[in-house]
């Protein structure tokens, strides 16, 4: 099911997954655009891409897909901005589309 992320200010915005082993995979996609994709290469243990907010407090799609080669999987999604410090996305900027059907 598809996700929804709010943002509070019209800036350019970092995100990072921040990952505890060196063979997670981890793709992100903010606005139906892949921003983050370390998927093949594993140099990072904490990729990262940006994404330039042009309307706040507006929901924008986002999706992300994670992997772990042997045992459980674990990442902190984070992110930041000129105002904002790093820090985790929270449940209070996340939303979850709920798809409605007509009997």
């Amino acid at each position: 099911m598809p996700s929804q992320v709010e943002h509070e200010y019209n800036q350019l915005y970092t995100y990072l997954f921040q990952m505890r082993q060196v063979d997670e995979r981890v793709k992100l996609w903010v606005d139906n655009t892949l921003i983050i994709d370390q998927w093949t290469s594993l140099q990072a243990i904490a990729p990262r891409g940006t994404v330039n907010v042009t309307e706040s407090n507006r929901l924008y799609q986002i999706e992300a897909i994670f992997k772990h080669e042997q045992g459980d999987a674990s990442a902190d999604l984070r992110w930041q901005s000129r105002s904002l410090g790093l820090q985790d996305v929270t449940s209070r900027s996340l939303f979850q589309v709920c798809q409605l059907h007509r009997l």
